[in-house]
């Protein structure tokens, strides 16, 4: 079926006089030359230090007992458990929420509007461990979960996947 193209306004012409070229193999002085193309002086000793670095490297692993790990646990040879349950014991539950708004009124003591995650929003009072100073909008904070009462912020030592969010299981 014919189409309204004529043959000069074709993005690809089809060449029928032109046969096919005869594909050249590389010789293995070719290959040896695409290798080197590029590489520096000193690139062979750098490679070979790197391997030298990984190779000790997987050594000390292997004498200190390191593994690596996709939790991100420590061995089971590192935990602590009494101190653990000694921790639990002493500290009561806190839940992780995160400070949407302050509201200041006439009276001394702000107010804070918290969300804590699928779960519902608070307007809760700060504890007295905690100052107004402390907290901020936006903030990660940790919720007593009794009271909804803010205890602290989320301090750069507990690191956001260290948090456990009940609300949510993460």
């Amino acid at each position: 079926m014919p189409d309204y193209l004529g043959e000069d306004m074709r993005k690809s012409k089809e060449d029928k006089d032109e046969k096919e070229k005869d594909v050249k193999a590389l010789d293995e002085s070719d290959i040896e030359l695409l290798k080197s193309y590029g590489v520096g002086q000193y690139s062979k000793a750098m490679k070979q230090v790197e391997d030298d670095i990984q190779g000790i490297l997987k050594k000390v692993n292997e004498l200190t007992g390191i593994k690596e790990s996709d939790t991100g646990l420590a061995p089971p040879a590192l935990w602590d458990l009494p101190a653990d349950k000694q921790t639990l014991q002493n500290e009561q539950p806190l839940q992780v929420a995160r400070c949407t708004k302050i509201i200041t009124t006439d009276s001394d003591d702000p107010k804070y509007i918290i969300n804590v995650k699928q779960f519902a929003k608070f307007v809760v009072d700060l504890a007295d461990s905690v100052a107004p100073t402390d907290i901020e909008e936006g903030m990660r904070v940790e919720v007593d979960r009794n009271k909804y009462q803010k205890n602290s912020h989320t301090s750069a030592t507990k690191d956001r996947s260290q948090c456990y969010d009940d609300a949510s299981g993460r």
